[in-house]
């Protein structure tokens, strides 16, 4: 089964009105009507209901249902739609006679009034009407992503205002987008691209995005800057507010990103065993080995980089995380996890380890307090069921100049050749 995300808007009326002009008068009356208006105008409700249900025959008067029709043909498959209403009355009207008329045709799951979502008033649109826009959405991708559904998004009709969001998010939840032109009687597809928030933007960003949302005061620096002109946030009554786009962000970071522990983290920690190999820890611990698997009585985990002292037979393991690993809840729970089982194994292998170590990474904003309390707890974990291995925190910068745009073509490649900075914080 296939799932449908429509945008409604009002070409049914103009459409209409393009050939009869009985329903002019209700028409006009109602443009930009708010739908917490919907009883107060009920006899031009009636009046344009009763007159289009007495022609709507031709799928061609409106843009969400020729769209619908022609791409249940194209795919052969039934269709389950969501009709998704702006804060008027005149798409809601337009929903319901769609649904009333077509109802034999296709399964409609729900006319979903999106709150606040109109243009004539900007600050609604913005603080309200956007954000219920992604999170209608989202909740909908997501539940199809987990029953392997297909989910398209029809954007023929609807406010074109609300084109360039709806982009964004069918390309970030890999949805595909559908349209056509009033024209033509082809659907143009755009299909997902592997599109998504950088990673170093996100590891940048996302701390200040924390503070703003719990409305703590930030330093107007660079990275203020930096994200104003991306319009990530906004001036706000001498403080700053996260923008839509901001909002998209942060919930993309929090439930989405795919985070180093991925990708990028396999490029940290070739550099970090590069760094150890031509720096010696203490000078004495001079093997380095990558991704070593550790295992005990069945039990068995895996190591980033253990330094060993041949010496002395004593190793130094070291686990590298992003940032936002430490920092976002369910991530720090999963660390949490991770490092008790790697140290319970170690411990009752009788591996000789005396020290562990947890290298952050991150660009050059790292604000240490933002993940303070975190730091304390593993540090707590380690040494209370542990007290023979002495545990050490590390931030690894990453001097990423994210104003210079053409880092963004090959961000990889020029990752390898930075220079990395690492030094030992402090959690006393």
């Amino acid at each position: 089964m296939i799932e449908v995300i429509v945008t409604v808007g009002t070409s049914l009326f103009i459409n209409y009105l393009k050939k009869d002009n009985s329903i002019r008068s209700q028409y006009e009356t109602l443009i930009d009507q708010p739908y917490s208006k919907w009883k107060e105008y009920s006899a031009e409700i009636n009046k344009i209901k009763s007159d289009l249900n007495k022609v709507l025959k031709n799928s061609n008067l409106s843009a969400e249902i020729k769209t619908l029709v022609k791409l249940k043909d194209d795919l052969n498959q039934n269709l389950q739609v969501y009709l998704f209403c702006t804060d008027t009355i005149l798409s809601k009207l337009a929903a319901d006679i769609i649904k009333e008329k077509y109802d034999y045709e296709f399964e409609f799951k729900e006319i979903k009034i999106i709150e606040g979502l109109q243009t004539s008033d900007f600050h609604k649109y913005d603080s309200t009407g956007y954000l219920r826009l992604v999170g209608s959405f989202k909740q909908i991708v997501l539940k199809d992503n987990q029953e392997n559904k297909s989910v398209y998004l029809a954007i023929s009709g609807g406010y074109k205002a609300i084109i360039p969001p709806l982009t964004i998010l069918a390309q970030i939840y890999n949805s595909q987008l559908v349209y056509v032109y009033e024209e033509s009687n082809d659907l143009i597809y755009f299909p997902s691209l592997p599109v998504h928030f950088d990673w170093s933007l996100a590891e940048q960003f996302y701390p200040y995005l924390q503070d703003i949302a719990k409305g703590k005061k930030v330093n107007d620096n660079g990275v203020i800057e930096e994200m104003k002109e991306l319009r990530v946030i906004r001036n706000s009554n001498k403080s700053y507010k996260i923008t839509p786009l901001g909002e998209l962000f942060k919930a993309y970071i929090e439930s989405e990103l795919p985070l180093a522990d991925n990708t990028l983290g396999f490029f940290v920690e070739y550099k970090l065993m590069e760094y150890f190999l031509i720096n010696p820890y203490q000078n004495r611990f001079k093997s380095v080995v990558h991704s070593k698997k550790i295992e005990f009585n069945g039990n068995h985990k895996e190591i980033d980089l253990i330094l060993k002292d041949d010496i002395k037979n004593e190793i130094v393991v070291i686990e590298s995380k992003s940032l936002l690993q430490v920092s976002r809840e369910k991530d720090f729970e999963k660390l949490k996890n991770q490092i008790e089982a790697q140290l319970n194994i170690l411990v009752n292998g009788k591996f000789p380890v005396t020290e562990y170590h947890l290298s952050i990474h991150h660009t050059h904003f790292f604000n240490f307090e933002s993940i303070k309390t975190n730091l304390m707890e593993l540090k707590k974990l380690v040494e209370q069921k542990h007290s023979e291995i002495l545990f050490k925190v590390y931030s690894l910068e990453i001097n990423i100049n994210l104003r210079d745009r053409s880092y963004f073509k090959n961000p990889y490649q020029k990752f390898l050749a930075l220079p990395i900075k690492l030094k030992e914080i402090k959690i006393n």
